[in-house]
């Protein structure tokens, strides 16, 4: 009845093999081709149709809704918050209940892409955090462009030269980032 350290796999609900087609530009026309056996799965499509579902939700949740005007009044001044009689800590609470579902739903769709093991979620959480520090905290524009290029340079380098690699170079950009920039890229200075 106990998991275990051994890894699972998980089959996808759905696996169909897609090829990637690339475009040339020749004899005065564009061509397709499919070099190389460039492929993807539908399944890992469609967990990026998920992501963007998923971000756009936290969106909307975060900018056209009651509890999103609380939570960004919280996160911005706790005090202040607390004198207009916000409640803080049910707000705070409410906060890590939706990001508890948030990395609950993240990794219910990845485990069919990798199998699941006892520390499948430390990649994901060291990208996360480096992908939030060079945003900038409490940017979202800002975390989706740093975690595009984050995802992409990982990668390309994990692929062309090594993982281990990829996360060097990634923690030293967040290093870069947090002495010349600490607000992150496309974050705002606190006020004192």
């Amino acid at each position: 009845m106990t998991y275990g350290p051994d890894a699972r796999p998980v089959e996808p609900p759905f696996n169909t093999r897609l090829a990637i087609p690339w475009f040339e530009f020749t004899d005065g026309r564009f061509q397709m081709y499919w070099p190389w056996g460039l492929s993807t799965t539908s399944y890992k499509l469609g967990v990026i149709a998920a992501a963007a579902v998923v971000l756009i939700g936290v969106w909307v949740l975060m900018v056209r809704t009651k509890i999103g005007l609380l939570m960004r009044a919280t996160q911005l001044d706790r005090e202040m918050a607390l004198a207009f009689g916000i409640p803080v800590e049910r707000i705070y609470a409410i906060v890590f209940g939706i990001g508890a579902g948030l990395a609950a739903m993240a990794a219910v769709l990845i485990v069919p892409i990798q199998q699941a093991h006892y520390l499948m979620g430390g990649d994901p959480l060291l990208l996360s955090f480096i992908v939030v520090i060079i945003g900038g905290l409490g940017s979202l524009p800002g975390t989706v462009l740093a975690a595009i290029l984050i995802g992409l340079s990982d990668g390309i380098i994990s692929v062309f030269f090594s993982p281990t690699l990829a996360k060097i170079l990634a923690t030293s950009l967040v290093a870069l980032v947090l002495v010349f920039r600490p607000q992150g890229l496309f974050g705002v200075r606190a006020h004192d």
